[in-house]
């Protein structure tokens, strides 16, 4: 159940009344991850990107590049406010944490930590600086607190 993330445990034989509520909850927590989205301004519109596709966002030359988990990545028109305000939405919900003045990472995709530098599911390697030493330790606290609720 831990492996596959099991949201709710029901005990044979199963009451209606429970498994309606036990789905209710999940269509509920699926609805809110959905709803969840980060709006990109690109040369051809907004484009409003869910949370949980989004690997990591870079801010380079006043540009916000977003990194999509399909290996897409979005390029949006010239922005002048500081990546803190740009990502703001993604710092609220939890997932993603900043690693350097212009990266912030989505927790989620991480798949290794080395000394100075996380790599992440799409196969990019990107760097802590000293200024966000912090970061690992964060890191460390989101996946036991992740796992703790799994439990």
């Amino acid at each position: 159940a831990y492996q596959v993330k099991a949201r709710a445990y029901l005990l044979k034989p199963i009451a209606r009344a429970e498994l309606y509520a036990a789905l209710d909850e999940m269509v509920a927590g699926m609805q809110v991850e959905a709803a969840a989205r980060l709006p990109v301004h690109t040369k051809t519109g907004v484009q409003a990107v869910p949370f949980a596709e989004i690997v990591c966002i870079e801010h380079y030359k006043h540009r916000l590049y977003c990194r999509l988990i399909d290996k897409t990545v979005l390029e949006s028109v010239t922005l002048r406010k500081p990546l803190d305000v740009i990502a703001a939405p993604l710092f609220a919900d939890g997932r993603f944490l900043k690693i350097s003045a212009s990266h912030v990472i989505n927790m989620q995709y991480v798949v290794a930590v080395r000394s100075g530098f996380f790599e992440l599911a799409d196969g990019e390697i990107l760097p802590v600086t000293r200024a966000y030493a912090d970061a690992k330790r964060r890191y460390l606290d989101y996946v036991l607190r992740e796992e703790g609720e799994e439990k």
